[in-house]
């Protein structure tokens, strides 16, 4: 068996769980994936992920093979750009099965590399964005001097 810091199944080379009689599961940080999506993430078609039903299934597979892959099939439209990657951008993409457009603001973690996270429809830059994950008014913001 195999974990994430978080005590979560994941692996991200292979099964976080293999049995002796061949059994496996794949999980990426505790979301249980296709054998597929992780065996040949350097490969796998993004479209693929973005036809699956469930959603959390979807988020960590855009997350297993990365989110610069699976962007670059969605396409974007930035809505609000900030010069420091780790601020991001607000972007707006189209995913399949919704009406409108969907916000998601999309920066670079030291921990993680890229990340997109969703964020409402009615939120127009990148410190609103950053604030409301936070649980703040922008007013209220400031951008941290230090991310870990």
């Amino acid at each position: 068996m195999r974990w994430d810091d978080g005590r979560r199944l994941h692996n991200e080379d292979g099964p976080a769980v293999q049995y002796s009689d061949g059994y496996a599961l794949y999980s990426w940080h505790g979301t249980r994936l296709p054998a597929e999506w992780v065996e040949h993430r350097a490969t796998i078609d993004p479209a693929e992920i973005l036809r699956c039903q469930n959603v959390e299934q979807r988020a960590a597979g855009a997350a297993c093979i990365g989110w610069p892959r699976m962007l670059s099939v969605l396409g974007s439209k930035v809505i609000d750009h900030d010069p420091d990657p780790s601020h991001g951008d607000l972007i707006e993409l189209q995913l399949p099965g919704l009406d409108q457009p969907g916000r998601f603001l999309k920066a670079e973690c030291p921990r993680n590399g890229t990340i997109v996270e969703g964020v409402p429809g009615n939120i127009k830059t990148v410190l609103e964005a950053q604030a409301w994950r936070v649980g703040l008014l922008p007013s209220e913001f400031s951008y941290p001097q230090v991310r870990t």
